[in-house]
């Protein structure tokens, strides 16, 4: 094929693949042909074996620490002379992994395609591009399992996850699992507020700062509070009242700025319903508290109970009230009352979990209530709606913080012995809040049902199931 000659036979072997026109890295057939079935160099310290002895005394820098390619312009050190080679170009002005990308495009790429105007960083670049100019764009790692082929491994080894259902990359905050680490990242900004794209044109976000809309006022608050039964009244339902009308006070001098536009508080303009559930099942010698986290927009939101999704509030809990409108309501999310035809997935299935546990709600409120840590309803301007771990840091803590004294409140009329947080926020900031207050009680947490959590959606009431009874709470519920 041509005038090369060479010392040993597998060197020929390996140089007659570059006449098939493809580069050696892209065939896959490589290791069955003669020559490199066997590796004949073996480390001593690993079980590592390499082609070449070469590769192999390249290896063992590894084992002894020993970096024998030092840069004469800084402080760095590397194994091999290549990776000297390409370190050197960043002095050079060629390449910066610091750089933006708007500049790295203008920086000196050494290795040009004979083919094209294009350049490339590295040499391995260069080879898989020329493969273009070939007709076709070579994938050499196919998937065992679909018809899908990749260019690189690590492309391959991605892809893999989605036929195993595996999600390495788990997130500290709540019950979230993400294929990859980038997207773990993404949504761990949810719960730091981060917003780290800054629009050029404009150097200061807005802010849009605006009081707590649907508030009622003072003289309407003193007549609420005439509503709950008189005070000498010591029952769990009445202390329970009192601290939620003390909280609604304390949440009325708040505002909140972008991306909140809309804030709804059912414990406002649906008191009625909301304390038709609170007379009826918070009793005396209830043990467990499970606590939500703040309402959903087809759920308490429209029904003023926790987890209220409307079929299991009217028909299952056999709720009745009077349920008005917050002051200012976003076209897309009105409010609608226990005449709402929208069903919430995360009610639905709570409620629908201890219906077909329980039977009936007596049996279920006999040793158990349920709260939500946070009565308010955020929104942004398209009216999607906002968790408060997503608001800004510094109106998140202002927030919470007078939610978690009104918890230690509310734990204390209900005199419960265990507090079960819905998903993980709810867990952790009840942790947090009774442990600060000295309260003596023991804290746990359930997977959240909602449908934004993929583990929900493969089966939540078994992952419910086993953790109350590994609680000791199911056996209290069991309608046998």
């Amino acid at each position: 094929m041509c005038d090369m000659r060479f010392i040993q036979r597998y060197q020929l072997e390996r140089h007659s693949l570059t006449h098939t026109g493809m580069p050696l890295f892209m065939l896959t057939s490589v290791r069955s042909l003669p020559g490199f079935s066997v590796k004949p160099y073996a480390c001593t310290m690993c079980d590592m074996k390499f082609f070449q002895r070469y590769h192999l005394a390249r290896h063992s820098l590894t084992h002894t620490g020993v970096k024998p390619y030092a840069c004469t312009m800084c402080d760095k050190r590397f194994f091999q002379r290549y990776h000297l080679a390409r370190h050197s170009l960043t002095h050079m002005g060629m390449r910066s992994p610091t750089l933006p990308m708007s500049l790295r495009s203008k920086c000196v790429k050494p290795y040009a395609c004979t083919m094209c105007d294009k350049r490339f960083f590295q040499r391995y670049h260069l080879a898989r591009h020329s493969l273009t100019h070939m007709g076709m764009r070579v994938k050499p790692f196919a998937c065992t399992i679909c018809d899908m082929r990749f260019v690189q491994r690590y492309h391959l080894a991605r892809h893999s996850l989605t036929h195993t259902g595996e999600k390495p990359f788990a997130c500290d905050m709540c019950d979230m699992r993400f294929i990859q680490r980038y997207h773990l990242e993404r949504h761990k900004r949810v719960h730091s507020g981060e917003k780290p794209y800054q629009c050029e044109s404009r150097k200061k976000r807005p802010k849009h700062s605006k009081p707590l809309s649907g508030n009622i006022s003072d003289s309407e608050m003193l007549r609420t509070k005439d509503r709950v039964s008189d005070p000498a009244d010591k029952t769990p339902s009445s202390r329970f009242l009192q601290a939620e009308l003390e909280l609604n006070a304390h949440l009325r001098g708040l505002t909140f700025g972008e991306p909140v536009r809309y804030v709804y508080n059912p414990l406002e303009y649906a008191w009625d319903p909301h304390r038709c559930y609170v007379e009826k099942y918070c009793q005396p010698g209830q043990r467990v508290l499970f606590l939500g986290m703040n309402p959903g927009p087809f759920g308490m939101a429209q029904t003023g109970v926790p987890f209220g999704e409307v079929k299991s509030v009217v028909n299952w809990l056999k709720i009745t009230g009077e349920v008005g409108h917050p002051a200012d309501e976003h076209p897309k999310r009105r409010i609608l009352g226990l005449g709402c035809t929208q069903s919430e997935v995360s009610g639905a299935r709570f409620w629908g979990f201890f219906r077909k546990l329980c039977g009936e709600p007596e049996q279920f409120f006999r040793h158990c209530f349920v709260h939500n840590l946070c009565p308010l309803i955020f929104m942004n301007a398209s009216g999607k709606n906002l968790t408060p771990p997503e608001l800004p840091a510094d109106q998140r803590e202002a927030l919470l913080s007078l939610c978690d004294a009104a918890l230690y409140k509310a734990v204390e009329a209900l005199n419960v012995s265990m507090v079960i947080g819905v998903g993980k926020v709810a867990e952790q900031r009840a942790r947090r809040a009774l442990s600060a207050a000295g309260v003596k009680v023991q804290v746990e947490g359930i997977m959240h049902p909602s449908p934004r959590n993929p583990l929900a959606n493969k089966g939540w009431e078994d992952v419910a199931k086993a953790k109350l009874a590994d609680l000791g709470v199911l056996s209290l519920l069991s309608n046998s």
